[in-house]
């Protein structure tokens, strides 16, 4: 599994998981990938950050912290898993999640791990205001497909 970082012509920036390189550039061609924000088809890959600086409550920059890598398809599955676990241990907060992310942003409310649904929409006035969100696959949300 590879993890590329992609860019629509608009400029928003997310993830896509793919099965080989030929595999991105066969569905990207087809124009079978597009922006969750704004579902443009115009597709490019941009480069990976291989470490994220990490925040304080108060914002300010204050570690750096290495993007988790798989090198070999245990750790892979170890690291799936892992993310799998904190997504099932996250508040669920349903339809409420722009409110709740963004009370959470502005210091109205405790930081913690929060799950739930957002519009499209919603999660692009969120970008737009500095909130990070991530969107997650369906497979993420469950224990049924847990790796062994």
């Amino acid at each position: 599994m590879i993890i590329y970082d992609l860019e629509c012509e608009i400029g928003h920036r997310f993830e896509g998981w793919f099965k080989s390189a030929d595999d991105f550039q066969a569905q990207n061609d087809s124009h079978l990938i597009s922006c969750p924000l704004c579902e443009s088809a115009t597709i490019k890959r941009v480069p990976s950050a291989h470490y994220v600086k990490a925040s304080n409550q108060s914002g300010n920059q204050s570690t750096t912290a290495p993007i988790p890598s798989a090198e070999s398809p245990a750790e892979f599955k170890h690291w799936l898993n892992a993310l799998r676990h904190h997504v099932k241990n996250s508040e669920d907060v349903g339809e409420r999640f722009s409110e709740e992310a963004r009370r959470m942003h502005y210091g109205e409310a405790d930081k913690r791990a929060i799950k739930g649904q957002a519009t499209t929409e919603q999660i692009q006035s969120l970008h737009e205001e500095g909130v990070d969100t991530l969107s997650l696959p369906d497979f993420l949300l469950t224990d049924k497909n847990k790796l062994n």
